[in-house]
């Protein structure tokens, strides 16, 4: 025999060597795949859903939502009526008292008469457009001379103006020719009134009916009612403020507009400044009138 040959018994151990090598092999390779399957996420489990847990969307029709609506009620603003007064002159040299603080030199023949717009009613229609513009009313204030070439014609010239300025599409809620009258003791007594401590002149409305031959009147009665509400608020700044409302057969160019009046600004013995101050309360009883409170 060989002396190199295995004998039973060596074999015999050899093989359980290899055994016991091939299960601490597998021992290690399964304590590994654990430590990997160990370091995988977590799966995520779908939930089941059953026909039970699903609304039936066919079953009827679903409303349709929308979001509110929110509706804001909206107050209309209306816009202020805006008035408007023409001023003119038909006798626009009339004067007044001179005294200290106004004096002027006399034109036109008398001492109560001067072309000097500074001294004469045109200075008081002035202040009283002025006084008109500052309470919200629009005021035209026409300055031209009437009187040339002749004082007889002044109203064929004012009444062109009128006309003119009518046709041309400008309208009016009151026309004013505004005077200063001659001074009568049976109409302007008392001459003048005391205001809040201030001298005051008296102030006068004239209506013409057109009744001395005129084939084209004017609507007095209208012309009238305006001026007598004019007046009514005069009263309520002082009793004797303005004197009663007069109506003559002349026309004084009245039959243009059913808004048309002549107004005396006091008279010839009365001083600017007393007139100057009537055409303040005069403003504030057209404004009242005219935006009725």
């Amino acid at each position: 025999m060989d002396r190199f040959a295995a004998s039973p018994l060596s074999r015999l151990c050899a093989l359980a060597v290899c055994v016991m090598m091939l299960i601490s092999a597998f021992g290690m390779f399964a304590k590994a795949y654990a430590c990997m399957d160990a370091m995988r996420p977590a799966k995520q489990t779908a939930a089941v859903v059953t026909a039970a847990d699903t609304p039936d969307i066919t079953a009827q029709p679903q409303p349709t939502q929308t979001p509110p609506v929110f509706a804001i009620a909206c107050t209309p603003v209306e816009t202020p009526r805006q008035y408007r007064v023409l001023i003119y002159h038909t006798h626009t040299y009339e004067a007044y008292l001179p005294d200290a603080d106004n004096p002027y030199a006399p034109s036109g023949g008398s001492d109560r008469r001067t072309q000097d717009e500074t001294q004469n009613v045109v200075a008081v229609g002035a202040r009283l457009a002025q006084q008109l513009e500052m309470l919200g009313i629009e005021a035209v204030h026409d300055k031209t001379a009437f009187e040339p070439p002749k004082f007889g014609t002044a109203y064929l010239r004012s009444l062109d103006m009128l006309q003119e300025r009518l046709e041309n599409g400008e309208t009016y809620d009151l026309i004013i020719d505004l005077h200063r009258d001659t001074y009568y003791a049976q109409l302007w007594t008392p001459a003048s009134v005391l205001v809040d401590g201030t001298e005051s002149a008296r102030i006068l409305f004239l209506i013409g009916d057109g009744e001395a031959g005129f084939s084209q009147k004017p609507n007095w009665q209208a012309n009238k009612q305006k001026a007598d509400a004019i007046a009514l608020e005069l009263t309520q700044i002082n009793p004797q403020l303005c004197v009663d409302v007069l109506v003559k057969d002349q026309r004084y160019n009245q039959h243009v507009s059913e808004n048309a009046v002549l107004i005396e600004m006091g008279h010839c013995d009365n001083t600017l400044d007393s007139v100057l101050t009537s055409a303040d309360y005069l403003a504030q009883a057209i404004a009242r009138t005219l935006k009725g409170n």
